[in-house]
């Protein structure tokens, strides 16, 4: 009894984003809904390695069940949320630049993405930052103007700006650079709207696209860990993706923590010092950081989805809490998207960084894209008054 209601919880979630017309807002509902899947898989003692079953099938398989359950209610907050905008398609002004000047912005990517990612080109033993910085979040900063620019497919621009997604992908550096390529898949320009980005129809193209695009960052993943690829290896990591594996013990974690040691605020301080650039009581290596202060409990490789915040935070409800707080979020952008696409933007291609990592990822980012912003408002008036 307790199967079908899991097995029928989770596909009426899947059915629920299913009736979202815009393909942006079924990719945010899909990357709550995805974790789900691997949390079932280990209710139900399929093996689905790393951690989750290495570490975490001892300590906290008592606690799965619960913390499905929060996460399935969660996933419905959300979704009832958002849900008058069940029917309504995203649409965003363009970023209007020339061509030559676009060309000149993807060949600043290529030289980003060196400094930002040198492992992912085989320059350097060093995952990240050849140079001391923050160079990835500049990286995707210059992604958000790169991608409201784009007018066509065919265009020199966007050829090599994804020939340089696809590199970084290839390199083992997927949850950003895939959401950027997606965002080529989900818009198009008509010539009848030169002026605005334009959600396209789903249809089976559309669906095979994405698929390759998900089995292509899936193959990245087993490559960068060195495994052998195969259909069946294949196959097993799309069901079971080594990252969502991780997140979700992380999760997990949070629930054998809470029952055993009790509440802990001070993730709120690193929130709060995340929004101060480089400090070092904030971020991902402050000692603040939920991930962190899990670690030091039950060991991970890193991340976390974003509501395991809220459990150390506020108990299990903070599943709810924080499931809520990202619904208004959704909420919020998708009413005041025209004000806000630049933001927007960073918010949908940060959308498995926020999920799976947690919410002060995209505080740097967005500083960053409204500092670059500012810049060319200004550099604009300045050679208007000239002339």
């Amino acid at each position: 009894m307790i199967q079908l209601l899991i097995i029928s919880s989770l596909t009426i979630g899947l059915i629920g984003l299913l009736r979202f017309r815009s393909l942006i807002v079924r990719f945010i509902l899909f990357a709550y809904w995805y974790p789900l899947v691997p949390m079932v898989l280990f209710i139900f003692n399929y093996p689905v390695g790393r951690a989750l079953d290495i570490v975490g099938r001892p300590l906290y398989y008592s606690y799965a069940l619960e913390a499905f359950c929060f996460a399935i209610v969660g996933y419905a907050v959300v979704v009832i949320v958002i849900w008058r905008f069940r029917n309504e398609c995203v649409r965003l002004p363009r970023f209007r630049i020339g061509e030559s000047f676009r060309i000149l912005i993807v060949l600043l990517l290529y030289v980003l993405a060196f400094i930002a990612y040198p492992k992912a080109f085989g320059i350097s033993a060093s995952r990240w930052n050849l140079l001391p910085g923050q160079w990835s979040v500049v990286y995707l900063a210059v992604n958000v103007f790169i991608l409201l620019s784009f007018r066509s497919a065919k265009t020199l621009s966007t050829i090599l700006h994804i020939a340089i997604l696809l590199f970084v992908i290839k390199g083992g550096e997927r949850v950003d650079s895939i959401v950027v390529l997606i965002w080529y898949v989900f818009f198009e320009v008509k010539t009848t709207e030169v002026g605005y980005l334009v959600e396209r129809k789903l249809s089976f193209r559309l669906v095979f696209i994405l698929l390759g695009i998900f089995v292509i960052g899936v193959g990245a993943g087993l490559w960068r860990s060195g495994s052998t690829l195969d259909f069946l290896v294949l196959i097993y990591s799309v069901v079971a993706q080594h990252t969502v594996v991780d997140v979700v013990h992380v999760y997990f974690s949070s629930f054998h923590y809470v029952e055993n040691i009790g509440l802990n605020h001070y993730p709120l301080f690193n929130e709060f010092f995340g929004l101060i650039p480089t400090h070092p009581l904030g971020g991902t290596h402050s000692i603040f950081n939920f991930t962190n202060i899990l670690k030091s409990h039950i060991p991970n490789p890193g991340g976390g989805l974003f509501y395991s915040e809220g459990v150390l935070i506020f108990g299990k409800i903070g599943v709810v809490i924080y499931s809520l707080l990202y619904g208004l979020l959704i909420r919020f952008f998708l009413t005041h998207i025209r004000l806000l696409s630049f933001l927007f933007v960073v918010f949908f291609i940060l959308q498995l960084r926020i999920q799976w990592y947690g919410f002060l990822y995209i505080y740097s980012t967005v500083l960053i894209v409204l500092s670059l912003l500012f810049f060319y408002k200004g550099l604009k008036l300045s050679y208007n008054s000239l002339n």
